[in-house]
């Protein structure tokens, strides 16, 4: 069952993946660069990716790089943590075990309760949580902000600025 849920989690890669590959085509980014980073270990590259890529039009990002890193690796975490929690509440009852208990009794000895785990998964949710939030809280810097469009997108928008102004004066010229 544990497998299971490891698989499951991986294979959240692929649609990621794909959701990255498209957003960082369209933000100008490295795309290919970044979907292999996702297919490869999402859990560590999807928080960079949000905290480096490029922003459009009227997006804002704030705190700083550091904040945002682990703002994001935080939420990216919160959500693994959810994910299995969902799995198992479902799985059990989908395999035929019995919903309050899961048998992995054959390798340890005894019965662990569900409850149990979720205590488990809460402090194993909470503690790392809590920790890297009182770390990004003393990096965070409120005056530190960045507005879009940012990188190659604001490249491309000068360039596109320049070709009508340039246009523009050829206009003029003409005249």
């Amino acid at each position: 069952m544990y497998i299971s849920i490891i698989l499951f989690t991986y294979f959240l890669a692929v649609p990621i993946t794909v959701f990255v590959a498209i957003d960082a085509y369209n933000r100008k980014n490295k795309w290919i660069f970044w979907s292999l980073g996702i297919i490869i270990s999402w859990p560590v590259i999807l928080p960079l990716y949000f905290s480096f890529r490029n922003l459009k039009e009227n997006e804002k990002r704030r705190g700083g790089l550091i904040w945002n890193i682990i703002k994001n690796y935080i939420l990216v975490y919160s959500t693994n943590i959810f994910v299995v929690i969902i799995v198992l509440l479902v799985l059990p009852q989908n395999l035929g075990y019995l919903s309050r208990k899961i048998f992995i009794t054959e390798i340890l000895g005894f019965n662990i309760e569900l409850n149990f785990i979720y205590y488990v998964l809460f402090i194993i949710w909470f503690l790392p949580s809590a920790l890297f939030y009182l770390i990004g809280t003393f990096f965070k810097d409120d005056y530190l902000k960045e507005e879009g469009p940012t990188g190659k997108l604001k490249e491309k928008i000068m360039k596109e600025k320049e070709e009508i102004s340039k246009k523009l004066d050829d206009f003029y010229k003409e005249k």
